[in-house]
């Protein structure tokens, strides 16, 4: 698998660490695997470049308005409001995978959407990190034990609540796009942005 992390340097300039990560388990074991053996040991390419302008609505969510936390939210936009990128151990903490065309959000939910309450449209214009994969299957690990329920099904249908008593649940929102409408009236009710 190929993993690359983006830091944004300009408007239209990135700062890239890519590297090739061995074979893994799972996504998630890549990720850990490149944050204790290759970025601290900078054990990868370090390079600047141009990428094209990806919308972070159209990039594909795992959640659903009830598996959102709006008060974490909230908090976060704060931290992005004084001038704070959004990490953890050094690394972004938006983390897609790639498939084909597509972008599929699996970790950075909340951190994506206070990005976009602060004005961001690009996903250019904030740190994230990207794994390559061409295999469907990888996907079905974001449903932890819930996945051997997706079995024979297609994936893209489903997504995962944490915070709700049925935590598989028939997916409502195409994109975060989407679920950024959906929860967008309590964000105004809170005042967290205006109308």
């Amino acid at each position: 698998m190929k993993l690359k992390v983006f830091f944004p340097i300009s408007k239209d300039l990135v700062k890239i660490f890519a590297s090739e990560v061995p074979s893994q388990k799972t996504i998630y074991d890549a990720v850990d695997f490149f944050k204790k053996e290759i970025f601290p040991k900078k054990k990868f390419k370090k390079f600047e470049k141009k990428i094209k302008d990806i919308l972070l609505r159209n990039i594909i969510n795992l959640h659903d308005e009830e598996g959102i936390d709006k008060e974490k939210i909230k908090i976060l936009l704060k931290e992005i409001k004084n001038g704070k990128d959004i990490l953890c151990s050094g690394l972004p903490n938006i983390k897609l995978v790639k498939m084909k065309k597509e972008l599929i959000l699996f970790d950075g939910h909340h951190s994506l959407l206070a990005y976009i309450l602060g004005g961001k449209k690009y996903l250019k214009e904030i740190p994230h990190l990207v794994v390559e994969n061409k295999k469907e299957d990888k996907i079905k690990v974001f449903f932890g034990e819930h996945a051997s329920k997706l079995k024979n099904k297609i994936w893209r249908n489903y997504v995962i609540n944490w915070y709700s008593k049925k935590q598989l649940c028939k997916r409502k929102r195409k994109n975060i796009g989407e679920l950024f409408d959906a929860i967008k009236p309590f964000l105004i009710r809170e005042s967290v942005i205006e109308n």
